[in-house]
This record gives structure tokens, C-alpha cells and sequence, in this order.
């Protein structure tokens, strides 16, 4: 199996959704709306390969900027390939200019995954060697600290991953232990990632879900801070990870839940949130399937992600609190939803089709929006003309950020929504003669700053900011 592969169908990973509530039409797209300002473009360049990507919390709000830019090199691992079969490089751009942070080896590849509004960043580099379990390329978590690199280790074994921190530095992901996992080469089958479908199975490990690369070992949640890292435990299972912490030091993410496989060949996946107190799990629960993953906490510690119906088929978003429990969102009419994003209000964004699986013929009822909840209510925010929009990012003012594509995962759009209203070309807020084609807005600030991927005048994807104009 390809890493590169494994790479792009995370990239394009759609979760799932619930029928209970009704949805609200959906608006009519507009390319451009004079309530929106415009934007000054800022170009990040390129290393010399074809792709450009901001990722995860990319910008700060002092302007900086991490991601992941492919080189001209040839990735010495092909055809277990990091991003593309380049050797891609993390990136840091400041004050007017773009470093390459290199890796923990000469010649291989990393990528950014985040920044913290102090300066941190924090991601994944591949060290030179190879895992000999798996014979893929080995990469580790790592922070940059003024641009040094520094290994943050393992847990024994031979991956580890650093996937979100906090303002404090608390950094949390997965790493592998020495401990074999029975579970190792095993497809998480009842969690549904499937982009566009919502049907078949997730044909990726647990270990390819947390680093993009198998692994042999038992994969644990991880915590480092200052000096030190923690194994986080798992909810009683071999595996777990973190996807997101909040200013309080919750942490949220999924773990299976025993060593007894279920009718799918693994064990039941739940989300948990981990207490910095207790320093335990807490099982966040289900809407009744064997898949329930959670992807992000806010700073009121409610939780956000989605899980599988009891007929396994189903997939749904939801909303934790601790006063309310999980609450089922509801869907577009679909079968297939997930949640991809909260803000410190409580406004979920996400995907979901619009049809019942298997409700007309394919690809009709495959067919997802974007959609925006607050208060109950659901909203689908449009496309223009594509077969698909989603979500990419919401700050606390309800700014909406995303992207349309075509049936094969092909970026076609950038554009923004004001707390769910209609969607704006992107295009058509910056200048025209740029020469720059925005196809995806990837995340926003609250100041209003926007990290997005363009097509430069050349024919090659560049990561980009917009900046608004006084």
C-alpha cells in the first residue's frame, strides 16, 4: 500500500450523519456579496514541486504560517511515498518569507501539521530509517522551536505523530509502543471513512490513521510537554489517539474499547476525553454503533465528532456535553455525515449527502454540501454547481471557510459563508489580474485572516494568505 495514497484519502476522509432533525434549505450561491471585504493575496511560494498545503491550525495570529510544500527531489521511499512521491517539506512562513524546517535525516520528507500562537510548531519528519516490521519509512513527532527540529520520540515503537497543541505547548497525538498489537493489520471496518460513498468500509489500520504509515505495535495516545512525554492509556483496548486539545488541557480523540473483535474483525471504537486531573479516559459513548470517533474540543469542553447507527450503516455527527450527553445533529437527508469543526460558541460545520443510502442511483445520492448547525437547526451552504462542498474551517465570529469538488476529490473552489449564509467565491474577493486561482479556503483566524491552496499563474498549488483590507 502507498503511503501517498494512504496521505490523500485521509486528506479527503468524510465522517458521517443523523436524520433526526430537519434541514434548512438550502441557499442559493452567489459568486460575490459587497457585505464581504476583500482581500489582499500573499503568495508562499513553492519548493519546486506541484503542491502547496496549509494544514490543520496553520496560521497564527501573528501571521504566521506552517504547512507542507512538495520539492523537485524524488522521494528516496517511492512507492511508500510521504505526501506525493517527492520529498516534501514542512514549511514556516514569516515576516515576508517561507524556511524549509527540513526533517530528522537528510533528503526525506515532513510536514507541519499545526502552529500555536506562540510559535510553536509541531508535526511529523521522517528520520532515514525504515520500520523493519513494516518496511515503510519511519517518521516521528517532532516540534520546531525557532526553526531547530527536535525529536519527540516514541513510546518504544518505531511511528509517532504530533496532530494538534495547545497556547500552553501540551502537544498530543498517537505513538506506537514495543508492545505487539493483534489488531496491527486489521481495517478499521466499521468506521466509515470512505470519501463521498458512506458505504463500504475504512480499508486503513489504526496505524494508518494516526501516522499514514502501518505499524506493527500497539498505537497509544501521547501527550509531550517541556521535556516529557505521557502515555495517555486507551479506553481498554490495544489502540487509541488524540486529535485535539483545549486551552484546559482536555484532550479528546478515539481508542478501542477491549481486545475481543467484534462482528467487523476488530474491536469497538469509541471516542473518549481525557481528564488532565485524573489524567484517565472517560467513554464518551455511541448512537449505537461500533464506530464513534471524536475529532475536536472546545474551550467549554464540548465535543464534537461522529459515530455509526445501530445497523452499522449509518453514519451521523455529534455534539457532547457534559450536561447533555451526545446529541445526534441530524442530517441533510443523507445516510453519511460527520462533524469536522467547532468554535468556542458551540457552531458545528461538517459534510453530509442528501439522500438515504442507496435512495436513487449513484452518484445522486452521493452527492454531499456543507453544512452549518447552530441551535438545532442545520443548514446546508451550497455549491456552485459541483458535485460536492465541505468544511475546512470556522472561527468564533462564524466565519465559514471550504472548498466545492468534483467525484474524484479534485479541489475546484475556495470560498466563505458569514454564520451560514451564502457562500462567496473566493475568487472574486481578491484582485483579478493575481493570476491566482483559489481552489480550497483551508482555515481562518478570528481577525479574519485566511489560509487557503491556489493555483499560481505557473500551474502549480501554492499555499496562500488572504489578508483582509481595512
Amino acid at each position: 500500500m502507498k503511503r501517498h495514497t494512504i496521505l490523500a484519502a485521509a486528506m479527503t476522509a468524510i465522517f458521517c450523519i443523523p436524520l433526526g432533525l430537519t434541514a434548512a434549505a438550502a441557499p442559493a450561491a452567489k459568486s460575490q456579496s459587497p457585505a464581504q471585504p476583500r482581500y489582499r493575496l500573499v503568495d508562499m511560494g513553492s519548493f519546486g514541486g506541484s503542491i502547496g498545503i496549509l494544514q490543520g491550525r496553520s496560521i497564527s495570529r501573528r501571521g504566521m504560517a506552517v504547512g507542507l510544500m512538495s520539492t523537485a527531489e524524488p522521494d528516496p521511499f517511492d512507492p511508500n511515498c510521504f505526501a506525493d512521491c517527492n520529498v516534501d517539506s514542512a514549511f514556516l512562513y514569516a515576516n515576508g518569507k517561507t524556511w524549509n524546517l527540513g526533517a530528522l535525516a537528510e533528503g526525506v520528507s515532513s510536514a507541519a501539521n499545526g502552529i500555536t500562537e506562540i510559535g510553536l510548531v509541531y508535526g511529523q519528519a521522517q528520520n532515514g530509517k525504515v520500520d523493519p516490521y513494516t518496511e515503510f519509512p519511519e517518521a516521528h513527532a517532532v516540534w520546531w522551536v525557532n526553526r531547530k527540529i527536535i525529536d519527540l520520540g516514541t513510546l518504544g515503537g518505531n511511528q509517532s505523530n504530533a496532530i494538534k497543541a495547545n497556547l500552553l505547548g501540551q502537544t498530543v497525538g498517537g505513538a506506537l509502543t514495543a508492545k505487539q498489537d493483534p489488531f496491527a493489520f486489521e481495517p478499521m471496518a466499521a468506521c466509515r471513512f470512505t470519501p463521498f460513498t458512506g458505504v463500504g468500509s475504512n480499508w486503513m489500520t489504526f496505524a494508518e490513521n494516526t501516522f499514514f504509515a502501518p505499524g506493527a505495535t500497539e498505537t497509544h495516545a501521547t501527550m509531550w510537554w517541556g521535556g516529557a512525554k505521557f502515555d495517555m492509556g486507551t479506553l481498554g483496548g490495544p489502540d487509541s489517539v488524540a486529535n485535539d486539545i483545549n486551552l484546559l488541557g482536555q484532550a479528546v480523540g478515539w481508542s478501542y474499547t477491549s481486545y475481543q473483535a467484534n462482528e467487523f474483525g476488530v474491536p469497538d471504537v469509541r471516542p473518549f476525553l481525557w481528564n488532565p486531573l485524573t489524567r484517565k479516559m472517560r467513554d464518551l459513548g455511541s448512537l449505537g454503533g461500533a464506530c464513534s470517533l471524536a475529532a475536536e474540543i472546545n474551550i467549554r469542553g464540548e465535543v464534537i465528532g461522529h459515530s455509526t447507527l445501530a445497523d452499522n450503516k449509518t453514519e451521523h455527527p455529534f455534539l457532547w456535553t457534559a450536561k447533555g450527553g451526545m446529541r445526534d445533529l441530524g442530517t441533510l437527508g443523507g445516510g453519511f455525515a460527520h462533524a469536522n469543526h467547532i468554535n468556542d460558541r458551540g457552531e458545528v460545520v461538517g459534510y453530509s449527502t442528501m439522500l438515504p443510502n442507496g435512495q436513487g442511483q449513484a452518484p445522486t445520492y452521493l452527492k454531499g454540501r456543507a453544512f452549518y448547525w447552530k441551535d438545532g437547526k442545520m443548514t446546508n451552504l451550497g455549491t456552485f454547481g459541483d458535485d460536492y462542498s465541505d468544511v475546512n474551517g470556522i472561527n468564533n465570529n462564524g466565519e465559514i471557510v471550504g472548498e466545492t469538488f468534483d467525484p474524484f476529490g479534485g479541489s475546484t473552489h475556495g470560498w466563505i459563508s458569514d454564520r451560514g449564509g451564502p457562500i462567496v467565491d473566493l475568487d472574486t474577493l481578491i484582485d483579478p489580474n493575481s493570476g491566482f486561482h483559489i481552489i480550497a479556503g483551508g482555515y481562518i483566524t478570528d481577525d479574519g485572516v485566511i489560509g487557503a491552496r491556489a493555483i499560481a499563474p505557473d500551474g502549480t498549488e501554492h499555499p496562500v494568505m488572504l489578508i483582509p483590507l481595512k
